[in-house]
């Protein structure tokens, strides 16, 4: 890459965004022993969905990932858990990323 006078790999990131829905556990599903054909349970409620921001760079280095809560209020236990240095944002619209084009 350096002969070709391309960037060096920690210069070279890249991003994406996913939306991760919050209610997705689905109950316990009960069936004979020895059944062939078991159905599951899926929850019909759509419920809320939080959207994380990764980023990393083509040397494997990883910034700490931003998540988009759809809301007014932060509350300090919707952070717990998160990775050092993460961001919680929250939006009144949505938790998705809009786009504007003009």
């Amino acid at each position: 890459m350096e002969d070709d006078e391309i960037l060096p790999a920690n210069c070279i990131f890249n991003m994406d965004e996913t939306g991760l829905q919050l209610n997705s556990r689905p109950g316990h599903v009960l069936a004979q022993k020895g059944s062939k054909v078991v159905h599951t349970v899926t929850s019909t409620e759509k419920g809320e969905t939080i959207t994380v921001i990764a980023c990393c760079n083509a040397e494997g280095t990883f910034l700490p990932p931003a998540c988009i809560m759809k809301g007014k209020n932060k509350k300090a236990e919707f952070e717990d858990g998160l990775p050092p240095g993460s961001k919680l944002f929250m939006s009144q619209k949505s938790a998705y990323i809009l786009q504007q084009y003009s």
